[in-house]
């Protein structure tokens, strides 16, 4: 209050700072080697939708990891979206994707113009059942949502 800071997402200047502080401190706490080459061997993995969960099945093997839980979940709704007649060959996964909002609670994704870069991003969002949380409600709620750039639309190929 006494630098002029207003409530920002139903957080005060001082709530904001204490998270701010949290998050600087768990930085400074590093990570084990075992965990960084786990972590590293993650995020390298990348390819077609379609072969993900095989891809991320191996990967928890060698870890020592149980992923199974969310790797059935992960499965059943890729095969959602195969069965919806979307070629999830022609998806590209990338364990190391990720948003730097850490109101995201499950899938993410870009759409992008074929052999673009970042600029080609046509539309992008996710699962942000954390959101109205990060805005003041005691309880998350289920949200799914995303934004589309109508600017880069037009011309883009199916």
């Amino acid at each position: 209050s006494i630098a002029g800071i207003s409530r920002v997402g139903g957080r005060s200047a001082g709530e904001i700072a204490e998270r701010f502080l949290h998050k600087a401190a768990n930085r400074s706490a590093g990570l084990s080697g075992r965990a960084s080459e786990v972590l590293r061997s993650y995020f390298a993995i990348s390819g077609p939708l379609g072969d993900a969960a095989p891809m991320v099945r191996s990967f928890a093997r060698a870890a020592g990891l149980d992923l199974s839980d969310g790797l059935d979940r992960f499965e059943r709704r890729t095969a959602l979206v195969a069965a919806r007649g979307v070629d999830v060959m022609a998806i590209r996964f990338a364990a190391e994707f990720s948003r730097n909002f850490d109101y995201y609670s499950g899938l993410v994704f870009d759409m992008r113009r074929r052999g673009s870069g970042p600029d080609g991003i046509v539309a992008t969002g996710g699962r942000y059942d954390d959101l109205v949380r990060h805005l003041g409600s005691p309880s998350p709620s289920p949200a799914i949502g995303c934004s589309f750039w109508l600017d880069r639309l037009e011309g883009a190929s199916p």
